[in-house]
């Protein structure tokens, strides 16, 4: 690895990067500008008036999150006043890829893969068996109205998705509203 940096200035702070650098940084605006104010590359020293437009660095933005909570306590003596507050700051991660004179000053999201096809249909698949499997002991109903589903013989979802709305308010317990909640809770 070489031994390439640069000085970066990034949300108003200036930054020393080397191809490889992790910098946590306050989370970053929809469309985020760096400059390069000095920098190093093979063996010469490049220094901006006040920027350098010759060379340029490749960062990622590998995610955004919060960081470490802080928490900021007051407190008066004989008073019985006490009071504690937490925050959390939202930041960026940022990677530096390349530094380089042939590179453009790019700053990017990482791109999120998709899944290929082929796993996709697996996940659907692996869907409708578990859908069929599920009881109706899974459900968010009444414990009367499992018990009634069961004695008509309805032993799965898959059973009451494939009845008649007619049909399930014959059952006794069951009016339009149940019902209702029953086909939202099973589609």
């Amino acid at each position: 690895m070489t031994n390439d940096f640069a000085v970066i200035k990034l949300n108003s702070r200036q930054f020393i990067v080397k191809q490889g650098t992790v910098l946590k940084v306050d989370v970053l605006p929809e469309t985020p500008l760096f400059e390069v104010l000095l920098a190093e590359v093979d063996g010469q020293i490049h220094i901006g008036e006040p920027t350098l437009d010759a060379i340029g660095v490749k960062i990622q933005i590998v995610e955004d999150k919060k960081d470490k909570k802080i928490e900021v306590r007051r407190f008066k003596s004989k008073s019985r006043y006490r009071k504690n507050k937490g925050h959390r700051q939202p930041v960026s991660m940022l990677k530096v890829l390349e530094i380089g004179d042939k590179i453009k000053n790019e700053l990017f999201r990482e791109d999120v893969v998709s899944e290929s096809p082929v796993k996709e249909m697996k996940k659907k698949v692996a869907e409708v068996k578990a859908e069929k499997v599920l009881s109706i002991d899974d459900l968010d109903i009444t414990d009367k109205q499992k018990e009634t589903l069961k004695s008509a013989g309805y032993k799965t979802v898959a059973d009451i998705k494939s009845a008649n709305k007619e049909d399930l308010l014959n059952l006794k317990g069951f009016g339009e509203k149940s019902v209702l909640k029953l086909s939202e809770l099973v589609s």
